[in-house]
């Protein structure tokens, strides 16, 4: 199956579906910086990694992070200690926001 040129592997019912294809519409209300940030984590698969190579605080980059999941309602990563992991809708505005 595949979302705006994106092929979702892991999607089993019509109600996840629906609920990406809000996602990506809210992800036109982001803004580049932002967008930035999260892209840049997802490409280093780090927080700290893009904080020093953006010259941000991590905090800022972690916030910033946060503030977008908040906004679109919905976890894009799962943090531990040591890696980060994208979600499904994760990969989903990863893929969205490189058509931007």
């Amino acid at each position: 199956m595949f979302l705006h040129g994106i092929e979702i592997k892991i999607l089993t019912t019509k109600k996840q579906l629906e609920f990406l294809k809000l996602i990506v519409r809210d992800l036109e209300t982001i803004d580049f910086r932002t967008l930035s940030i999260f892209v840049t984590t997802c490409r280093l698969m780090s927080l700290t990694r893009c904080a020093d190579e953006m010259s941000l605080p991590k905090s800022t980059v972690s916030k910033a992070i946060s503030k977008l999941e908040e906004h679109l309602q919905t976890r894009l990563l799962e943090r531990s200690t040591r890696s980060i992991q994208m979600t499904e809708a994760g990969q989903v505005i990863l893929g969205r926001a490189h058509k931007s």
